[in-house]
C-alpha cells in the first residue's frame, strides 16, 4: 500500500513538477521531477532482486521463501527509498533557496526617473564642443 502511494506521488511530481517535503518545503521544476523518478526506482529495484532471486532459485543456490519475508523486504526497500528521497529532497530545496536568494541579489537594479545621464543636462556650460541643444 505504502509502494502504491508512493509511486502515485512520484508520478505526481513528474507530471506537474511539484515535491512537497513539509507544509513550508516545496521542491519545484526539474528538482521535482528528479525526486518523482526517485520514488519509481523503488519498483526497479525490487523487481531486479526479484529477478536475481528467482534465477538463483531455479539454479538450486537459493529456495524462495514462504513465510512471507518478501513482503519484509519489501517494506524495507520502501522505508530505505523514502529516507533517500527525503534526503536528497532536503538537499534540493536547499539549493532551490539558495538559487532563489542569488536571483535576487543579482537582479538589475533600474534606475529611478529622471535619474542619471539625460541629454538636456548640461554637464559644462563653457564647452566648446556641447551641441547646440545643451548650450542654453
Amino acid at each position: 500500500m505504502i509502494q502504491i502511494a508512493l509511486l502515485l506521488y512520484g508520478l505526481y511530481a513528474l507530471i506537474f513538477g511539484k515535491f512537497a517535503l513539509g507544509r513550508e518545503k516545496v521542491v519545484t521544476g526539474t528538482r521535482a521531477r528528479i525526486l518523482g523518478g526517485l520514488c519509481w526506482a523503488n519498483i526497479f529495484v525490487a523487481f531486479g532482486i526479484g529477478i536475481v532471486w528467482g534465477i538463483a532459485a531455479e539454479m538450486g543456490s537459493a529456495e524462495l521463501p514462504v513465510d512471507g519475508s518478501l513482503r519484509i523486504m519489501e517494506f524495507g526497500l520502501v522505508i530505505v527509498n523514502l529516507i533517500v528521497v527525503f534526503m536528497i529532497g532536503n538537499t534540493m530545496y536547499a539549493r532551490q533557496l539558495d538559487d532563489e536568494q542569488a536571483a535576487t541579489l543579482v537582479a538589475p537594479a533600474t534606475p529611478a526617473a529622471g535619474a542619471g545621464y539625460s541629454p538636456a543636462t548640461i554637464a559644462d556650460p563653457d564647452n566648446p564642443f556641447a551641441s547646440p541643444t545643451q548650450k542654453s
